[in-house]
């Protein structure tokens, strides 16, 4: 069963108003969340040698920091577009209610992924065969690339406190087009600042009414908001068809599951998890297939592969476990020199 999105929730909103409620929920479920529909049940992760004999052996993938990733634009580019935005309605806006719900929204867009929430990403690709993937994370085609099974049954099992405890995965894809970015975003801040500004007529001379509707609606807003620079990517990077899986936790919380490698100079943030899915009541790390690069050309290396795979399935003491089922093998149908 493939994978359906679900919302993520960043920011807890209290309004009681059922026809804005409803709009919302119109705008995620036949706008937004089916963006992120996938009909197949396998995503792709390029790595080298130590990559994959830590996510194998370990049956865990890291999940790194946003503000720590290869790009340092990966969450400004979708800030900035959306922030930008906001300081045009702003600008041309009246109305006080309505200014001080596009400031507070602007503060919250602003301030994600500095303060309260942290973000941390895990990538993939919709192919196993994209040649700049391979060049830039699979050792210059001398690497490997690893099908990961993500579906409806899917979990993330993290280990919190000595225990183990699944969440439900949060799957993102990238969007790559500035036009439907554009038109996303000013879909949604039409579309909830009209329902807010009839809102307020109703409202007769109750200042701290106004002010209560405009900071939840403010609320259900940035949640949507900060999905979208989530998965917003400049148009430069759309060979890569990436997807992000997220883990968002809250400043002050899960610190003991908080890890850091060193790269060069700077340490980097991550987060160590397993992507798992239970069979009869038995949990399996999602790895379900094995691709090796287009450069690496040894005679058996397949074989090798298949011989390693094996010798992970027999330990039983690792957990998550690998499937007893045949994890296919395979390389690539060109060659790419090192």
């Amino acid at each position: 069963m493939a994978y359906k999105p679900t919302k993520i929730i960043f920011f807890d909103d209290y309004i009681t108003d059922p026809e804005f409620e409803k709009r919302m929920d119109n705008f995620w479920e036949e706008k937004w969340l089916p963006i992120h529909s996938f009909d197949k049940e396998e995503f792709f992760h390029y790595s080298n040698i130590d990559g994959l004999q830590g996510i194998i052996e370990n049956r865990e993938i890291w999940f790194t920091h946003i503000l720590s990733m290869n790009d340092p634009q990966e969450i400004d580019y979708g800030r900035t577009l959306v922030n930008e935005k906001l300081d045009k309605r702003i600008e041309k806006e009246e109305n006080k209610f309505i200014r001080s719900f596009l400031n507070s929204t602007k503060v919250s867009t602003s301030s994600f992924g500095r303060m309260i929430h942290q973000t941390f990403v895990a990538c993939f690709c919709e192919s196993p065969k994209i040649l700049s993937q391979w060049r830039n994370y699979g050792d210059s085609g001398g690497g490997y690339c690893l099908g990961i099974k993500v579906t409806e049954k899917s979990q993330i099992l993290q280990k919190v406190s000595g225990k183990y405890e699944k969440y439900k995965p949060y799957l993102r894809k990238v969007i790559y087009s500035k036009e439907k970015q554009n038109q996303l975003v000013d879909e949604i801040l039409e579309t909830t600042i009209n329902h807010l500004r009839s809102l307020l007529g109703k409202i007769q001379a109750d200042d701290k009414k106004k002010d209560f509707f405009s900071a939840s609606i403010s609320a259900i807003l940035s949640n949507i908001l900060i999905d979208m620079i989530l998965s917003f990517k400049m148009e430069a990077f759309q060979e890569e068809q990436e997807w992000r899986l997220l883990r968002v936790i809250l400043d002050n919380e899960e610190r003991d599951i908080l890890k850091f490698r060193r790269k060069g100079n700077e340490l980097i943030p991550f987060i160590s998890s397993s992507i798992i899915t239970t069979e009869d009541d038995k949990d399996y790390f999602s790895l379900s297939s094995l691709f090796y690069g287009p450069s690496l050309r040894k005679e058996g290396i397949a074989n090798t592969l298949r011989l390693y795979l094996s010798s992970q399935k027999v330990k039983v003491d690792k957990y998550p476990f690998i499937e007893d089922t045949h994890i296919p093998v395979q390389g690539m149908d060109y060659f790419l020199n090192p």
